[in-house]
């Protein structure tokens, strides 16, 4: 049977904020009052986990310099000589051995004096019989990235001799900002700024500009679609999909998608790129403070693209790619993938992939890119590729290789799917700037992204709902604050959401976009008249609940808490018919979380395993908790007794056996309330967790109370714990049985008056149990005096010297206490003579001398 489930990604679900580069998307009405700032988007639904400084800045000694001249050392074959201009009016000698240190390039120098992030301190010195009056400096020298396998090349338009730190403008405010799985939308700083517009706090400005004017003076796209004759006039849509550009400009570009996975493939080819370029040290800084390391000015522009508007992008080396063109498909199975990261991967069917023209598969769509198409510092052709993907088919394929990027984060949210061509121009009038490169071609395969679908909507809804009055006027303006079309001229409204709200469909959907404006906080609270029925809570099924862990802790175990998905081997080893479990269609792992849990035996023995390999000697774990059926889930406790190899000069550690788990259950059976005295206890059948002829059930007629008894030896060793280990001793209550018993919690309490004890030793037939000894010797007891016994132990079973052949003797301990005052001999010595006689009456029992 398979059970569909849900599953949220576990990788992390927050967007970092970098506040100047908001304030390139938002133009704030007042000075930026950071606090209030937080407050509104808390208010917006968007919580706020932390706010911080960006990376350190550089230290002001580090300026900018530019080398002149690279010499070879005359007495070392990897290092160099460079004469470098940092505008002191003559050339500073500094020794480098950098691999792309050469003439011409802009670098940062570290003059004397200056202090670095790892606590060094610059100063001249000799190198080799060479003088060096300073230091030229690679990222991670600087702080400013992990790259250190050359020096960092700067903006060849950065002025000699001015303070690197300048460049990078003021200190930046970061904010982690925590996004609900369904706000795809705001995986940007674009989308973020809409929201605070939205609520007021400021103007949103269009994209273009934000990079100075000298990057969109001149865009490449426009001069296609000019040459072209329109805007679509590039483009030639075929059958299956397929379309690409026709006429001079096209360059053989082509692009196709053969499966619903993907809705429009759109690609753009640029040539002519300045090999090694590197992106600004301001769009460096950025990228730093939002998470993301820069490399190179092509990756740089894909990363910048995607953090500020929320297009995930990827750019092909298109020389490495062998012919112009790209496809979207699913993958047959079997295919090994080699991605970006030194990421292997053996190819699901269905994976969505993408394609060369050879069939090779460069790049799981949506996710990662190839290795063997990657980018690289002698890039100078490139294909910059944007995707609509849908949303399912790239969450399945990521979560079938748990694969977890930046991308796959906002596909399977949801990304506009109107933005892809917006982002393709944005990101390469970047590249333009930075790299010097040129688009010579577009294409777009797929069919046209389609308006999104109106919403009838009856403004009366929102009070019905939310039991708060706001006036359609104010309701169709927050509407359209949010980029919702509103055609409101009769009932019901027609509300279109804009194209980057994906997952709107619902009058529910359009209420809730109105109440963030509106405010949570202004809605009064109020109770509802009358629980509806489907919404009562069963009272008896929470107490038992609570009242079982407290049992359980009260019996001296650690509570612990585990996951409701297991894997289903383990799951198997728990029911004898594995036809019984309970399958997830979409497994957050694909062999530890596959199958509901039909015992809670797995998870706490996979816990105890974890403890013990990190030295956790906590002899004791056990968990109330549902399992999970075909016929519906049951409420169940549960516990496990381990020996944990703990050393004691006086005592030796003793294993629990199939007796302590028994006790174990029935004190927490009776703390719930259970019947005790009525117990019957049976051996065990078919259930494989458990030894065979070391384990048993606690049942009041055909009711089963609990199971207990000794691990089977083969689940032991399955479940991870470490061999040496004594056998461990485990037991489960059935809640879900209590609930159809009429019970009463009993839980302790004090005295006041001293108990009496007396031992009796009975010699009985061997044939007869204690269970029944203690059985016959408890309903002995009149009715009036039952609330004097507190317990019957069973102490000693002797059948050695001195006892005639066929008998056996059973010591039993006799606790008797009066609550109402002390008991005296004559009162408890007819209570212990009815008992002995009682034994001597039903089962031929003598008192022993």
């Amino acid at each position: 049977m398979v059970l569909a489930v849900l599953v949220l990604p576990r990788y992390k679900r927050g967007m970092k904020i970098v506040l100047s580069w908001l304030q390139d998307y938002l133009t704030f009405h007042q000075p930026v009052d950071v606090p209030a700032l937080c407050a509104l988007l808390v208010r917006l639904g968007h919580e706020v986990d932390g706010v911080q400084e960006a990376t350190p800045r550089p230290d002001a000694k580090v300026l900018i310099g530019k080398i002149i001249s690279r010499e070879p050392h005359p007495d070392a074959a990897r290092l160099g000589v460079c004469q470098v201009d940092v505008g002191e009016g003559f050339l500073r000698q500094i020794v480098c051995g950098a691999p792309n240190a050469r003439a011409g390039i802009t670098v940062p120098v570290a003059m004397p004096g200056a202090k670095l992030p790892q606590g060094v301190e610059i100063s001249e010195t000799i190198l080799r019989g060479v003088a060096s009056r300073g230091m030229i400096c690679s990222a991670r020298e600087l702080g400013l990235g992990d790259e250190h396998s050359g020096i960092m090349e700067l903006d060849a338009g950065l002025v000699v001799g001015t303070q690197l730190a300048e460049t990078m403008g003021k200190s930046e405010i970061i904010l982690d900002v925590a996004l609900t799985p369904n706000r795809g939308d705001c995986f940007s700083h674009l989308g973020i700024a809409r929201e605070l517009a939205a609520a007021q706090m400021g103007i949103l400005r269009g994209i273009a500009g934000h990079l100075g004017a000298a990057v969109h003076q001149s865009t490449p796209f426009e001069a296609l679609k000019n040459a072209s004759g329109g805007a679509n006039g590039c483009i030639d849509g075929e059958a299956g999909g397929r379309a690409e550009v026709r006429g001079g400009v096209s360059g053989g570009l082509k692009a196709d998608t053969r499966t619903a996975g993907c809705l429009q493939l759109n690609v753009v080819k640029m040539v002519g790129l300045r090999a090694g370029a590197v992106s600004p040290p301001d769009v460096q800084a950025r990228l730093l403070a939002a998470g993301l390391r820069p490399k190179n000015a092509l990756v740089d522009a894909t990363n910048y693209t995607m953090l500020a508007l929320g297009q995930p992008l990827h750019a092909y080396d298109a020389r490495k790619l062998g012919d112009d063109s790209l496809m979207a498909d699913v993958a047959k199975g079997g295919e090994v993938f080699a991605g970006l990261g030194d990421v292997t991967l053996t190819l699901q069917a269905e994976d969505l992939v993408i394609v060369g023209a050879d069939g090779a598969v460069v790049g799981l769509a949506g996710i990662l890119g190839g290795s063997a198409t990657a980018v690289d510092d002698m890039t100078t052709e490139v294909l910059l590729e944007a995707g609509v993907f849908d949303p399912v088919a790239v969450a399945l394929t990521g979560q079938r290789h748990h694969l977890h990027t930046d991308a796959r984060q906002r596909f399977e949210r949801g990304v506009d799917p109107a933005l892809a061509p917006v982002a393709l121009q944005f990101c390469a009038d970047m590249l333009t700037a930075w790299a010097e490169g040129t688009v010579v071609a577009q294409v777009t395969a797929g069919t046209p992204v389609a308006a999104p679908a109106p919403i009838a909507y009856d403004p009366a809804f929102y009070a019905r709902l939310i039991g708060q009055v706001v006036t359609p006027e104010r309701q169709a303006a927050h509407l359209r604050a949010l980029g919702f079309g509103v055609e409101d001229s009769g009932l019901p409204w027609q509300v279109v959401p804009p194209s980057w709200r994906t997952f709107m469909a619902t009058p529910e959907d359009v209420t809730e976009e109105i109440l963030r404006l509106e405010g949570f906080e202004t809605v009064q609270p109020s109770l509802p008249p009358v629980m509806p029925p489907q919404l009562q809570v069963d009272g008896a099924r929470v107490r038992l609940d609570r009242v079982a862990r407290k049992a359980l802790a009260a019996a001296g175990f650690v509570e612990v808490m585990t996951y409701s998905f297991i894997g289903r081997a383990a799951a198997a080893r728990a029911v004898a018919d594995a036809g019984t479990l309970l399958e997830l269609s979409n497994p957050l792992a694909q062999t530890e979380m596959t199958t509901m849990r039909p015992s809670l035996l797995p998870g706490l023995l996979q816990a105890l395993a974890k403890n013990l390999a990190a030295s956790d000697l906590t002899p004791r774990l056990a968990e109330v908790g549902q399992v999970y059926f075909p016929a519906g889930e049951q409420l169940m406790a549960a516990g496990v007794l381990c020996a944990t190899g703990q050393r004691h000069w006086r005592t030796p550690e003793v294993a629990p056996d199939a007796f302590a788990a028994k006790a174990a259950a029935l004190q927490v059976l009776e703390l719930l309330g259970a019947p005790v005295a009525s117990l019957q206890v049976d051996s065990l059948t078919d259930a494989p967790m458990y030894h065979p002829g070391q384990s048993g059930v606690l049942r009041v007629g055909p009711m089963v109370l609990a199971t207990f008894g000794v691990l089977h030896p083969s689940v032991q060793t399955a479940s991870g714990l470490p061999t040496h280990l004594p056998p461990v001793a485990v037991f489960e209550v059935h809640l879900h049985t209590l609930l159809k018993l009429t019970s009463k919690v009993r839980p302790w309490q004090a005295w006041a008056y001293p108990p009496v004890h007396r031992d009796v030793a009975l010699l009985v037939p061997k044939a007869t149990t204690a269970q029944a000894l203690v059985h016959t010797l408890r309903a002995s007891v009149p009715s009036a005096q039952q609330a004097w016994l507190r317990t019957l132990e069973v102490f000693d079973v002797y059948d050695g010297v001195g006892v005639p052949d066929g008998q056996k003797s059973i010591g039993i301990a006799v606790t008797l206490q009066n609550p109402a005052g002390t008991l005296s001999e004559a009162e408890v010595a007819p209570l212990v003579g009815g008992m002995v006689a009682a034994a001597t009456a039903k089962l031929g029992a003598v008192l022993r001398g």
